[in-house]
Parts: structure tokens; C-alpha cells; sequence
């Protein structure tokens, strides 16, 4: 046997094995095509929006707590009124000398500290019947009369005044008039420099 002789059967056989090899790496590649869509082109589905917080509200005697704000809201449907106040305040009913729990036809509520005798935050029922600067003046008497200052302004987002006292250290609040729709005259005392106080003058509103 000449060794220059070329080898058929060695040949033939490296021939099939490229054949083989090929096949494989075709059948591989596709498999990892097939993985690779199987594990990224699925499609997202993950909520990637932020969490929406939702307000918790519980049903209390004089209004509603809203426990996201730390806040209660107490409506006179007497009156036709509701404002908000902190939940760190309570909020209670004068009648006569006497405090009592504020009901939704309280002639007078007030928002006061616990443990303090004060309120920053008062509406009443006023015995008026009419609505003017004279006729605010005069409930507050002589006395004052001359140390007042009336302004209009919106309460409520109704036609009111704000009465300003000057000149009497004694007075630490400002007042706010304003007609209900039932043409009962409130006054709203506002202590100053409070802003749990300006928070609930600023939630005042008619609910009709």
C-alpha cells in the first residue's frame, strides 16, 4: 500500500462528522434562540406605578376622622356649616355655662386644647338680624366700639366681614361674620397667630 495513497474511508468519515457537527450547532443554536425568547420576550406585566395611599375615614359622633390628614370634620346640618380641626383638639358644645358633646344642631361649638379652658377655634349663633358694620359693631358694644375694625371679606366663600379689635391686649382673636344660607348670622372667633386656628377658618364651608 503506497502511504501517499490518499485515504478514502478517513475521508468519507470526516465528511459525515461536519455533517453531524453542523446539524448539532444548527439544533443548539436554535434551542438557545428559543430560551432566550422563552425567558426575555415575555411580556412585562409588573405595575412599576407608586403605591396609591388612600384615605381612612371612621364615622365619629360630630363628623368624620380622616386618619391619613389627622384631621375631623364636624357639620351642623342646623346650619348648613362643616370645618375641619385637628384630631389633637377636641371639639365640644356650649349651652348656657355648660359644655356639652357638639351634635349637628349645636348653637355653639368651639375647638379647644385638651386640658386648656381656651378655644382657638369657636362658631356661634349670634342673635343679629341683620348683617352690616353697625349692626357688628353693636355686638360688641359700646365699650369697644371705637378700637374696631370691620373689613368685608369671604367666609365660607360667602360674603362676610372680618373684625379686627386693636389697642386691647385682652383680645386674642380676630372675628369673622357671615349669613348661612338660612339667614342665621354665625361669628366665628379665630385666635391669632394658631395655625390649627387657621386651618379650620380656612376648611370653613356652607354645605348648601
Amino acid at each position: 500500500m503506497d502511504l501517499n495513497e490518499p485515504f478514502e474511508g478517513h475521508q468519507h468519515a470526516t465528511t459525515s462528522m461536519k455533517v453531524v457537527l453542523l446539524i448539532f450547532a444548527v439544533v443548539l443554536i436554535g434551542a438557545l434562540g428559543y430560551l432566550i425568547k422563552a425567558t426575555y420576550g415575555q411580556e412585562d406585566t409588573t405595575d412599576y406605578s407608586a403605591p396609591s395611599v388612600k384615605s381612612k375615614t371612621a364615622e365619629t359622633a360630630s363628623g368624620t376622622t380622616d386618619e391619613t390628614s389627622a384631621t375631623t370634620t364636624y357639620t351642623n346640618s342646623a346650619h348648613s356649616y362643616s370645618f375641619s380641626y385637628e384630631n389633637s383638639y377636641k371639639l365640644t358644645a356650649t349651652q348656657g355655662d355648660a359644655e356639652t358633646n357638639a351634635s349637628t344642631s349645636s348653637e355653639s361649638v368651639s375647638v379647644k386644647k385638651s386640658g386648656e379652658s381656651d378655644a382657638v377655634f369657636s362658631v356661634t349663633t349670634t342673635s343679629l338680624t341683620t348683617l352690616n358694620e353697625n349692626s357688628i359693631k353693636g355686638d360688641f358694644g359700646a365699650t369697644k366700639a371705637e378700637n374696631i375694625t370691620v373689613t368685608s371679606t369671604t367666609v365660607g366663600g360667602k360674603p362676610g366681614y372680618k373684625v379686627t379689635i386693636a389697642n386691647d391686649s385682652s383680645v386674642v382673636s380676630d372675628f369673622y361674620f357671615v349669613a348661612t344660607p338660612s339667614a342665621k348670622i354665625l361669628r366665628l372667633t379665630v385666635a391669632k397667630n394658631s395655625s390649627v386656628a387657621a386651618k379650620a377658618l380656612s376648611s370653613f364651608t356652607f354645605t348648601k
